[in-house]
């Protein structure tokens, strides 16, 4: 009476997987919270005791380029959504967003690409290793990330959605530093320098002025046309694609890297009319894509944690866990010494440097790009990365921005009897 087809069950294990990750958040924390460490193990499950069941092998060229295609789109909408979030203009509010980018990400980088030395990586492999988890996730770090376009201020949340909406994009200089020393064997000066030139200047312009430009374009016909003619007038909020599509697209064809300019455009676009209630639409409708792609990818990747645990070695398994309990934590709270934001402020940005699917996707775009020889030693420690940071940062998010909250809460009362 019943069939055992493994995609029909792989269906209706997904399903349950998206409702539980749903529901087990809101029993246990009383809101709803992103918890990926729920389809991550029922992936594992999964696809450990279905016979005929199996994710996309990483180690094989199909199943490679699925992990870089699905990995890809997952975060290009999320990095869209996270940028008609982006509200705040003033510079005061971006000295955080730039501390992160310029002194942690690459301090992050650099301490983890010499623990992977340490750990037996050849000089690309932990490169590699450190550019693949340097920048934060967009994708699982919605909890503490702005969740409307209208979200009351709040310096923690903004920060963390304007570290994650750039660096994602800002890993691309690093994974090509690795692949070009891959590919030449050595470092030498011919290859910094072509690099520095090719994929850190005219990439990153070729990201900026397209994103501006998309944006801009797309601004124009959503909001400055006569009133009641602009396709915002619509309330179609698929119309978030056309950024993603255009954007992303277009700087692509040009070589240019098309993260950034996803993020960018949809920073654009939101400045061209910061009130419009059509921000709204927009930005819902990237999250629900998202959160049903992602909790699909998440099923997925958990299935990765059998085929890959014999590489999981434990010192894999310590540079995950030195990069997400020690080198962002130090390094995060050592940048934003001096700066305005409080204590738990500060503590809570550093802590925060969720790791995820731009992780994963940067390995397997690297992959099809050069021959690295610790292929499988670099996928297990990526996925360690993700599971450990899936586990640590589900679980603590919530009370972790509460606690933040009532800090804040605290002081403003307390401003508010001194007055």
């Amino acid at each position: 009476m019943i069939d055992g087809d493994p995609y029909n069950i792989a269906l209706v294990t997904i399903g349950l997987a998206m409702l539980a990750a749903v529901w087990l958040p809101k029993a246990v924390f009383g809101r709803a919270a992103s918890l990926a460490v729920v389809p991550l193990a029922v992936g594992a499950g999964l696809f450990a005791v279905v016979p005929g069941l199996s994710a996309p092998d990483p180690l094989s060229e199909p199943g490679r380029l699925v992990w870089e295609k699905l990995t890809e789109a997952v975060v290009v909408i999320s990095l869209v959504g996270a940028g008609l979030r982006i509200k705040r203009r003033g510079w005061a509010e971006w000295r955080a967003i730039l501390l992160l980018l310029a002194v942690v990400m690459p301090a992050t980088f650099l301490l983890t690409a010499v623990i992977g030395r340490w750990a037996g990586l050849s000089l690309a492999g932990a490169v590699l290793l450190g550019a693949c988890v340097s920048p934060t996730d967009p994708v699982l770090a919605s909890d503490v990330q702005n969740q409307e376009p209208d979200d009351p201020k709040s310096d923690l949340r903004f920060a963390l959605t304007g570290e994650a909406g750039f660096n994602d994009g800002l890993a691309f200089p690093l994974v090509y530093l690795a692949i070009a020393i891959a590919l030449a064997g050595e470092v030498s000066a011919g290859v910094l320098g072509e690099w520095l030139a090719w994929d850190v200047v005219y990439r990153c312009a070729v990201a900026g002025v397209g994103g501006v430009g998309v944006g801009w374009l797309m601004g124009k016909l959503l909001y400055r046309q006569e009133e009641g003619k602009g396709l915002a007038s619509a309330d179609c909020g698929s119309l978030m694609l056309c950024l993603y599509f255009l954007a992303y697209g277009m700087t692509e064809l040009l070589q240019g890297y098309g993260f950034i300019a996803a993020f960018v455009a949809a920073m654009v676009v939101r400045r061209m009319h910061y009130d419009h209630g059509y921000n709204k639409t927009l930005s819902r409708f990237a999250a629900e894509l998202e959160h049903g792609a992602v909790a699909v990818m998440l099923v997925l990747l958990g299935g990765l944690v059998v085929p890959l645990a014999e590489h999981m070695t434990w010192t894999m398994a310590g540079v995950a866990l030195a990069l997400v309990l020690v080198i962002r934590p130090v390094v995060g709270y050592a940048a934003l010494v001096g700066h305005r934001f409080g204590f738990r402020h500060r503590i809570a940005i550093a802590f925060f440097g969720v790791r995820g699917v731009g992780t994963i996707y940067y390995l397997a775009y690297a992959f099809g790009k050069a021959d690295f020889e610790e292929r499988p030693a670099l996928w297990a420690a990526g996925l360690l990365v993700v599971l450990l940071s899936a586990v640590v940062h589900g679980f603590s998010s919530v009370p972790a921005m509460r606690w933040v909250h009532r800090s804040a809460a605290g002081d403003e009362e307390r401003a508010g009897a001194a007055d």
